[in-house]
């Protein structure tokens, strides 16, 4: 988890960690299919739709006035703007219509101006139509021909085209550079260019192709069931899976600003990273129902519009999720322990243990059943330690190995522990009382601290205060003997869940199951309660000031200086919409969360690890 939410698609993610977002019910599209998206200057997202276009504000949708009454007329192919901000629309009936730019903007009011129709009688299909902007008009194909119409193109008859097609055209598309490349019946490649004409580059590979896209420096082609790169006077090809097998003339693909190339299909997405193709359904699109356009738009987000007027949003989550099926133990998060070279163990309730790192995870079931609410390593030993039901243990070959604990039936089992940062030893909090020893697993030397009973969390500050709950109390520990507060606000019976010291703002940030509140040593004064509805279970700072929180209700980030000025409401609150798989972030105790060395952080949840 970052300070802010990217919402951009990184494709070093899997796929299950993207966001699929529908909104056509937020735009209430009509259904009619999506043939293509474009993104104008100011932000708009239009759409070409079987019944005329589409603008979309981000909130509403608005149709632009269309005149034409032919209904195949209104089945628009594709849209671009040329250089000067001028609307190009092309239509299935191979309609050529302009649209005026209008101050910031196309005009909504301006209805779209026929140019010409560019052939009678004969409908252009999906895979063949193409428009490319120019600075003062715009290249469309047809079957017909290669045409050319600016800014001083007058209504009427069509043009004489400035090139004839080499062969009867498979597919078409319009590249990047300026040129237009299509595969024909003759089983060629061709590549047009102003000033050279068309250039017969190649052979295709086998198989009949469905559709082409053009980027810089290379060439997509793709059949039922395949997928061609034309780049350096070769192809590379690769096999797609069952539902790409039976791909048709709708279906799309984006290359991406990563250079990733993505693949629309029958209720599912594609894309090919390196040499690897991954898929995933969209979950509420029916099998037979096709992606027909694709479109990433200028914050790299990906929007997919689909045969029967659905669209949706497929971004970045603001979390990335690790559970039992990414390799972990198990997926109830117990604890967190981070060691010092960044790498982090988590124990997941009955399951086992999880070395996690940023090289990968590696999972060792230890046996061990029931909770384990600690893990450290001691700084005598170097032993990894786990505060589990009924005992404390000891990690030795990937396996839970019991601590010999002589006072285990006088004391009680260990619930969690501090380790004093200056190597003055450590105390230990067990089901009857609170303790001092040199290390964690040296009981020849145990003090009593506190006669206070069932203490299950502990936090400390570098200077040597540490303070415990038992879940009704905060006790503090310092050289001047033991003080216990109630927190002030709290209804009887509510639970204290987490002790966070702050070394910013020299302050220790109490959860509670009513919210939050903080105490000040110094002063020994507590700060109002805020966050009322919220049962807090972890604490962590980010570099940016926020802290964050795991609640029973998602992950919440509050501005820590904003609060201390009396501003206790959340700045973030993430929840499934935003990735995350569970909003219960419950399980956990004194280890529920920990920092990374680039600034993410890990949180234990009911399902898995939330980064």
């Amino acid at each position: 988890m970052t300070a802010g939410p990217i919402w951009a698609v990184d494709s070093s993610r899997p796929l299950p960690d993207y966001l699929i977002e529908p909104w056509s019910t937020t735009y209430r599209l009509p259904e009619e299919t999506i043939a293509s998206m474009m993104q104008s200057p100011d932000g708009y997202l239009w759409l070409s739709t079987a019944n005329g276009v589409l603008r979309l504000n981000g909130l509403t949708s608005t149709p632009l006035s269309w005149s034409v009454q032919q209904p195949m007329d209104r089945t628009v192919r594709t849209t671009v703007l040329d250089g000067q901000g001028t609307m190009w629309i092309l239509t299935s009936r191979s309609g050529v219509l302009r649209v005026p730019f209008a101050g910031r903007g196309t005009a909504m009011d301006a209805v779209p101006q026929r140019v010409t129709t560019l052939q009678t009688d004969a409908i252009v299909p999906l895979n063949i139509a193409a428009a490319q902007a120019m600075p003062d008009g715009v290249r469309v194909v047809t079957q017909a021909g290669l045409y050319e119409l600016t800014s001083a193109s007058q209504p009427g008859p069509p043009p004489s085209p400035v090139a004839s097609l080499p062969s009867v055209p498979l597919a078409a598309t319009a590249g990047t550079a300026g040129d237009i490349w299509l595969a024909g019946t003759d089983r060629r490649l061709w590549r047009w260019t102003r000033g050279t004409g068309w250039q017969n580059l190649a052979a295709l590979p086998p198989g009949a192709p469905v559709r082409m896209l053009a980027t810089a420096g290379r060439l997509w082609l793709r059949g039922q069931g395949w997928l061609a790169r034309w780049e350096k006077d070769r192809w590379s090809s690769w096999a797609l899976n069952t539902h790409f097998e039976q791909t048709n003339l709708y279906e799309p693909m984006l290359e991406d600003r990563q250079g990733v190339l993505w693949l629309g299909g029958r209720g599912q997405i594609a894309r090919l990273v390196g040499n690897e193709v991954d898929s995933r359904r969209l979950g509420t699109i029916q099998e037979e129902t096709s992606v027909t356009s694709l479109h990433e738009d200028r914050e790299g987000v990906i929007w997919i519009g689909d045969q029967v007027g659905r669209l949706y949003r497929l971004r970045g989550a603001a979390v990335i999720n690790y559970g039992q099926a990414e390799g972990m133990a198990g997926d109830i998060v117990n604890a967190i322990y981070r060691e010092p070279n960044g790498d982090c163990w988590i124990y997941s309730l009955n399951k086992g243990l999880t070395r996690w790192s940023l090289s990968g995870i590696q999972a060792f079931p230890l046996g061990v059943a029931g909770n384990v609410w600690m893990m450290e390593r001691d700084r005598r030993s170097g032993d990894l330690l786990l505060a589990g039901i009924p005992r404390l243990y000891r990690l030795n070959r990937g396996r839970a190995e019991p601590v010999d604990d002589p006072l285990l039936r006088s004391l009680g089992r260990v619930h969690a522990w501090w380790q004093y940062p200056d190597g003055r030893g450590v105390l230990l909090a067990r089901t009857n009382g609170v303790f001092r020893q040199d290390s964690l697993t040296d009981f020849d030397d145990t003090r009593i601290v506190s006669r206070h009973h069932n203490v299950r969390t502990l936090a400390g500050s570098p200077e040597g205060l540490v303070w415990g709950s038992d879940g009704w109390d905060l006790i503090e520990w310092s050289p001047g003997g033991e003080l216990i507060k109630r927190p002030p606000g709290l209804a009887e019976g509510t639970e204290v869940h987490a002790l966070y010291w702050d070394v910013t703002s020299r302050l220790l940030w109490v959860g509670t199951a009513t919210g939050m509140l903080t105490w000040d040593p110094a002063s020994r004064v507590w700060g109002p309660l805020g966050l009322a509805g919220d049962s807090v279970f972890a604490i962590q700072r980010d570099p940016q000031g926020q802290l964050w929180l795991g609640t029973r209700n998602g992950l919440v980030s509050v501005d820590a200086a904003a609060w201390l000025k009396g501003r206790r409401e959340p700045s973030a609150r993430l929840a499934r919409a935003d990735g995350l798989r569970s909003l219960n972030f419950g399980m956990v105790r004194t280890r529920g969360s920990a920092p990374l060395a680039d600034g993410r952080l890990l949180f234990g949840s009911m399902r898995g690890l939330t980064s």
